[in-house]
């Protein structure tokens, strides 16, 4: 087994990259929190989408809720096997 000695010049390169890692770790870190932030601030409004489900009797019902001026919310709700105007809608 042999042991070679490191020359002033290897031992400084050897501490330069000791110092780099957690600089580059704290960097990642940084830059990971930040995406996280801005991700979480740019999120959807949770309420908006289209929304399916089938109802009790069978027929399909549709839930679609968009947003309006002001803040306000549009809602439009459907469903095909409704009776409520079949008298009044003829």
């Amino acid at each position: 087994m042999s042991y070679t000695l490191s020359t002033t010049k290897e031992m400084a390169q050897m501490k330069k990259t000791k110092k780099s890692v957690p600089m580059l770790a704290v960097a990642a870190s940084l830059l990971m929190a930040a995406v996280l932030v801005v991700g979480a601030a740019a999120a959807p409004d949770p309420f908006k989408g289209k929304w399916h489900s089938i109802d009790v009797d069978g027929s399909n019902q549709t839930l679609q809720v968009g947003g309006g001026p002001g803040g306000s919310y549009h809602v439009r709700y459907y469903d095909d096997g409704a009776t409520v105007c079949a008298a009044i809608c003829r």
